[in-house]
Order: C-alpha cells, then sequence, then structure tokens
C-alpha cells in the first residue's frame, strides 16, 4: 500500500464573490496579477488584506475592471455591489460597484 503524502497549498486566498446589492469587501489591494476565468478568458486579480484574513477578488466585470485599474498598489480600497442591470442581449444582469480607493498611509 502507497503512503500519504500531503499536497502543499498553491498558495492562493480564497475567492470573493459579490452575490447580492448591498455585499461589501474592505481591505488592502497588497497585489494585482493577471489571471485565467474557468472559460479561459483574462482577468485581473486582486490580492485583498481584510480584517477577517486575506481574499482574491476576481474583476473580470468591465465596471470593476475599470474602477480597480485605478488602483495603486499597495491602497485602502472600499468595494460595495450597489445595482444589478439587465442589458439588451445578455442572459445575466451587470453588476454595477461602488469603488473608494484611498492611498496606504505612509506609501503616497
Amino acid at each position: 500500500m502507497s503512503e500519504w503524502k500531503e499536497v502543499p497549498s498553491s498558495g492562493l486566498a480564497p475567492f470573493f464573490k459579490f452575490k447580492e446589492i448591498g455585499d461589501k469587501l474592505k481591505g488592502k489591494i497588497v497585489a494585482r496579477r493577471q489571471g485565467t476565468t474557468p472559460d479561459g478568458k483574462p482577468e485581473d486579480l486582486y490580492d485583498i488584506e481584510t480584517t477577517t484574513g486575506p481574499v482574491t477578488l476576481g474583476a473580470n466585470n468591465k465596471d470593476l475592471k475599470d474602477k480597480l485599474s485605478q488602483a495603486q498598489i499597495p491602497s485602502l480600497a472600499d468595494i460595495e455591489l450597489v445595482d444589478k442591470k439587465k442589458v439588451k442581449g445578455r442572459a445575466l444582469p451587470m453588476k454595477i460597484y461602488s469603488v473608494k480607493l484611498a492611498s496606504v498611509p505612509g506609501k503616497g
């Protein structure tokens, strides 16, 4: 019989997903990197330190991607899902976010 060996973690924090209007994510953006969605499309990934631990946020929504692209690394971020708008030709509504960014004290 084979001996069991533990597989090391990939180092990725759990993904944060906005589901309902009013869902919020607040913390410090510590890294931005490129990733791939499950269907193979490129997406920006943000590593965010929160009071409950680190999370990874995928920004493949145009509204969220455009707003987070303005973040300096590191930055403080306060992100909230504020609306879901029906868009002609799309099965799912487009999520609209409020994004507030601030410099990390001592980092300019």
